[in-house]
């Protein structure tokens, strides 16, 4: 049994929804702020679902997975860069 609040796989009929989550969660620091790595590593996993789930798009397609910083504890991006990227992201996956 996981532990709570452990990444688990996403599936394609919830990426949109994980994503939203994701870049709401990230929007609350400020953009200045280091990126917990926590947070990058969703990305990390909401990434790879997406390119599964949009195929070609270019957007996705450019769009690199976070790194883990020093020490573990950051990503090597802030969280403003971060909320851009997952913004990116669930334009890409939504079906509007």
């Amino acid at each position: 049994m996981g532990c709570p609040g452990a990444l688990v796989k996403a599936t394609p009929m919830n990426v949109e929804a994980q994503v939203k989550m994701l870049h709401e969660s990230v929007s609350k620091f400020a953009p200045t702020d280091n990126c917990p790595w926590e947070l990058a590593a969703t990305f990390n996993v909401l990434l790879e679902e997406a390119e599964k789930e949009v195929g070609e798009n270019p957007v996705v397609a450019n769009m690199e997975p976070a790194q883990q910083g020093r020490g573990g504890s950051y990503a090597t991006m802030n969280c403003g860069a971060l909320a851009g990227l997952s913004l990116q992201l669930w334009r890409a996956v939504s079906r509007d």
